[in-house]
């Protein structure tokens, strides 16, 4: 049988695919990679996985024999990595965040970035757990060695675009898990968690288990990366973000084709934008809480000038008084009691703001038996008497 290549036919090109195959992220690049190679011509891969290239020996006697057309490359700052690609100028694509700070010793030639969109998975995860209810905490946790910055920084700006803050905890090289235990334990409860990544986001799951703390019902924790070993594995399994590596392989196939093309190209650097939620049992057993909750809420919102009171809420939500209140705190960080007097004092200022009512009608109107404590408790909780923030705030 001849196996000779018939004549006419496009060349075979050599690409090196360097990945650590241990990542479900990468399995799913390389399944990506070899998706577009069925529209991008015939390319043969020889795949290494660069934490079994300890010193980068197997990258360079790749690269040494010479055919080589080119190569995708993962953590191109990695020791083995950069150390197998010194001195090399052939076509390159580098993957993942921040590859474009990390050329390889002695490269003189521009080379290609593929990345995931950090600040758009960052904010993708404010959304979802903003949606789950209302928290009395945010927060970020990460290795303080980890690349992935821009994810607190896209989670924080879309926190506070929604009047919240995000407290970062960034744990050093040989940090302990007590430290991250001790973190979690200074969150106002019920709290929510994001964490740069699944392996990192299962320590804090174990972290909070040390610690006593219950998830997702005083803490809710988000991963990135939809690991299904380490999510489904995870106690409880881990609710993930997942980017669409799949895509970032296609789109890498792509940039590697255009640059051995064109190998003197500017050097360019694509985002990958896509994510998906994938939700497990680190947070999703909130949900009827918070459901309760928002229900209770709404009542309180709209009857709290009637002078409505905590057996009322109760009544209409068809719950114990006990049970309200447990799903009040774990949601809302507050009782039930606490949650209408909160709402009054806004409707106080509202009516101080855009009436000229005298503040003994004003108090009333908005559900207070008596006008001597309701101005002991705006002073307490603004600091000021009514009079002074009306003068202060009037439209």
């Amino acid at each position: 049988m001849n196996n000779s290549r018939k004549k006419g036919a496009p060349s075979l090109r050599n690409v090196v695919v360097v990945l650590r195959l241990s990542f479900a992220s990468h399995r799913d690049i390389l399944h990506g990679l070899s998706q577009a190679v069925r529209s991008n011509g015939a390319w043969r891969f020889t795949v290494i996985d660069y934490l079994a290239d300890a010193d980068g020996a197997q990258l360079r006697a790749a690269l040494g024999g010479g055919g080589v057309s080119g190569v995708v490359a993962a953590s191109i700052g990695h020791g083995s990595v950069a150390a197998g690609l010194a001195g090399w100028n052939g076509p390159l694509v580098a993957l993942g965040t921040g590859a474009s700070a990390f050329p390889p010793p002695g490269r003189t030639a521009p080379f290609s970035v593929v990345e995931p969109d950090d600040e758009t998975i960052g904010s993708m995860g404010a959304d979802y757990l903003c949606s789950l209810g209302r928290f009395a905490s945010f927060g970020f946790a990460m290795r303080a060695s980890s690349p992935h910055s821009r994810r607190f920084d896209g989670f924080a700006a879309r926190l506070a675009a929604r009047g919240r803050r995000a407290a970062l905890f960034a744990l050093p090289g040989g940090g302990s898990a007590d430290a991250l235990g001790r973190w979690l334990r200074s969150l106002p409860k019920p709290a929510a968690v994001m964490a740069h990544a699944d392996n990192f986001a299962v320590e804090i799951l174990a972290a909070a288990d040390k610690a006593g703390i219950s998830v997702p019902e005083d803490l809710a924790v988000l991963g990135v990366d939809n690991d299904e070993y380490l999510c489904e594995t995870a106690a409880p399994p881990l609710t993930s973000l997942a980017p669409d590596h799949v895509r970032m392989g296609e789109i890498a196939a792509e940039a590697l084709r255009r640059r051995m093309e064109k190998p003197d190209a500017p050097a360019d650097a694509r985002r990958v934008s896509s994510v998906a939620v994938f939700e497990r049992r680190s947070t999703r057993a909130l949900a009827p809480a918070v459901a309760l909750v928002e229900r209770g809420l709404d009542y309180i919102r709209g009857n709290v000038a009637r002078g409505v009171g905590v057996s009322d809420v109760v009544a209409h939500l068809g719950v114990s008084p006990s049970l309200a209140n447990l799903r009040f705190r774990q949601v809302a960080g507050k009782s039930v009691r606490e949650a209408l007097v909160e709402e009054r004092l806004e409707q106080v200022k509202k009516k101080l703001r855009e009436t000229e009512l005298p503040v003994e009608r004003v108090v009333r109107a908005c559900g207070f038996r008596s006008a001597k404590h309701a101005m002991r408790l705006f002073k307490e909780r603004f600091g000021t008497t009514m009079r002074a923030w009306r003068a202060a705030n009037r439209t």
